[in-house]
């Protein structure tokens, strides 16, 4: 058996695996040597199997509505089936309350020598790569400096989003510590818990050479906009871990050299308040700590993070980067630049290399108003005479 998906819905679910396996939906079948196969937790005994020779498991329970005992007897089934899976290179789990997370990777990381791909996420899929799906890998796949060759297979891809993932800073940081070498592609989600800055900041410490993508959002619920808004001083302080997390993240000492996409974004409901409801902090110092240590840069998406003081810092973002022209790949860019067109200028005759820009209004309302003032300014037509382009909240600015 090289495939097994355990579902407690009718109909398998699709199977997303990540790189080069092709999207396929999962046939169902009954002998144990079947490619794929699809089981029913509740009515199947899983414990009878061998899974030896289990290379994928994806483990999805889209319509879960069990207790807590359901709970600890999925988790208890779950971590036998790992232990006995020494050649499983792909895991898919779903985010929700099925099973305690923590519990499972403490197997996998002690009998899954093999593994590749991690995946905790909503409906047990892996969500598509950027790099995948904008880069040419016949250009980019081995390009690693200064990084010893792997002989044996490590963990590279590794995506925690969604809600209610059980898993402790201690768990993050186990799995960084054997893994922080071999990862390429790191996919977070942070709501505002001291977790992830706890563990961001020691996989800072402990450098990612290979990372090629690194994601990390925050996608908020509700709306504080009838609540009291606290006071600027107190947000900051209370999300100051995170950034200072960022800001070692993408430090010279982290060693993200290779680093090509790095997307950190905040979606809040269209009434939110910003400074109320933003949990991603980036500012001057995180953006000169990526312009300084990510210099093989290819795409930036920074939509909705907060500190609307920093477009002076823009552009010493934008001029550090034009000062490394024999490196500069950035082709991509996706902020918030503030109500000026000059910012958005001076940024796009520094980064010669820039071919889609996207401006992202402070608020939606706002797009029709900013994207007349584009179109009053040079940088549309900088954009098209480089056949690249420019939009302002999804509007594209005419050309005079």
């Amino acid at each position: 058996m090289e495939r097994i998906t355990f579902s407690v819905i009718d109909n398998p679910p699709v199977d997303a695996r990540y790189g080069n396996l092709t999207t396929a939906t999962l046939p169902s079948n009954t002998t144990t040597n079947t490619v794929g196969r699809t089981i029913n937790m509740r009515n199947s005994p899983l414990l009878i199997e061998n899974y030896a020779s289990l290379t994928y498991l994806q483990f999805a329970f889209q319509s879960y509505d069990g207790g807590m005992d359901d709970c600890t007897c999925m988790t208890i089934q779950l971590c036998s089936i790992l232990r006995r899976c020494p050649h499983l290179v792909h895991l898919f789990l779903e985010s929700g309350g099925a099973v305690r997370h923590g519990e499972c990777i403490d197997q996998v990381l002690f009998y899954c020598p093999r593994l590749e791909t991690l995946v905790l996420s909503p409906n047990a899929e892996m969500p598509p790569s950027i790099l995948d799906q904008r880069m040419n890998h016949n250009d980019i796949n081995d390009n690693y400096d200064n990084v010893a060759h792997i002989e044996k297979r490590k963990l590279k891809n590794l995506v925690m989003v969604g809600g209610d993932i059980k898993l402790t800073p201690q768990h993050l940081i186990k799995m960084y510590q054997k893994y922080h070498t071999t990862l390429e592609l790191l996919y977070l989600q942070y709501n505002g818990e001291w977790s992830e800055p706890i563990s961001l900041s020691e996989l800072a410490r402990l450098g990612t050479p290979r990372l090629r993508e690194f994601r990390l959002k925050s996608d908020i619920q509700r709306s504080s906009y009838n609540e009291i808004e606290p006071s600027l001083q107190r947000w900051k302080k209370a999300h100051r871990p995170i950034q200072q997390a960022l800001e070692n993240f993408f430090s010279s000492s982290s060693d993200c050299k290779n680093l090509q996409v790095i997307q950190l974004t905040n979606k809040y409901p269209i009434r939110a308040r910003a400074e109320a409801d933003c949990h991603i902090h980036v500012d001057d110092p995180v953006l000169e700590a990526i312009a300084k240590n990510c210099s093989r840069l290819r795409y930036m998406d920074l939509t909705g993070v907060c500190d609307y003081s920093y477009p002076d810092g823009l552009v010493q973002f934008a001029t550090i980067l034009g000062t490394q022209q024999q490196q500069l790949q950035l082709g991509y860019l996706k902020l918030y630049v503030g109500d000026s067109t000059d910012v958005a200028l001076e940024m796009v005759q520094q980064l010669s290399t820039l071919k889609e820009f996207h401006i992202v209004p402070r608020y939606p309302f706002q797009r029709h108003t900013l994207a007349d003032r584009f179109e009053l300014s040079s940088v549309p037509l900088l954009m098209r005479d480089r056949g690249g382009t420019l939009t302002v909240g999804g509007i594209i600015p005419h050309t005079h």
